[in-house]
């Protein structure tokens, strides 16, 4: 069971990392346009 939710808890934090990744390139992708 603790080995079971603790790689959830990774794989959970990994994507939530790439997420966010995806937002800041977005982000930044953006910038130029609006100018």
């Amino acid at each position: 069971m603790k080995k079971n939710i603790k790689k959830y808890w990774i794989i959970s934090s990994v994507i939530s990392l790439f997420f966010l990744a995806m937002l800041v390139f977005i982000f930044i992708l953006s910038l130029p346009n609006s100018n």
